[in-house]
């Protein structure tokens, strides 16, 4: 396989590095409509314990532009 883009993402799951190391050329989309809920802000981990659910405050705007 040649190249594939991919969507921001804080702390991805391993599919999103499974195409990262699939694909000879990857491309982070750097303009693209922010999502609310989504891989772009938020992650599950698994501690001790049980699974942790971890989210990154955003900064409300006008602009849905990712950049």
């Amino acid at each position: 396989m040649i190249n594939s883009v991919l969507i921001t993402a804080y702390y991805p799951p391993i599919s999103y590095f499974s195409v990262i190391s699939n694909y000879k050329e990857v491309y982070i989309e750097l303009f693209e409509n922010y999502q609310r809920q989504t891989i772009r802000n938020r992650c599950y981990i698994l501690s001790a314990n049980n699974v942790k659910f971890l989210s990154v405050p955003i900064v409300k705007s006008n602009n849905k532009l990712i950049s």
